[in-house]
């Protein structure tokens, strides 16, 4: 699973959704999930949750620098601290 996006997560009539800023990056989280690992989000202390429902574990990763989009080198970069 890709950590580094900007995706959003939103649940509505009990299900997430993801809307992200490129249809690549919901593409990659529908397949994820399709796969059985979702998204949970981030929260205030910038901290990821990421779980995986075939063995109902969840993986927890602290934020701790975010380098934006460049068009100059055609992607973003993350990097966080597994919990």
């Amino acid at each position: 699973m890709n950590l580094c996006h900007s995706l959003i997560v939103e649940e509505k009539n009990g299900k997430k959704q993801y809307s992200g800023s490129s249809s690549d990056e919901e593409c990659i989280m529908e397949f994820c999930v399709s796969c059985g690992m979702y998204y949970e989000g981030i929260d205030e202390n910038k901290i990821m949750t990421v779980v995986n429902t075939l063995n109902n574990l969840k993986y927890r990763f602290r934020v701790v620098s975010v380098r934006e989009y460049s068009s100059d080198l055609g992607k973003m970069s993350i990097l966080v601290e597994d919990l």
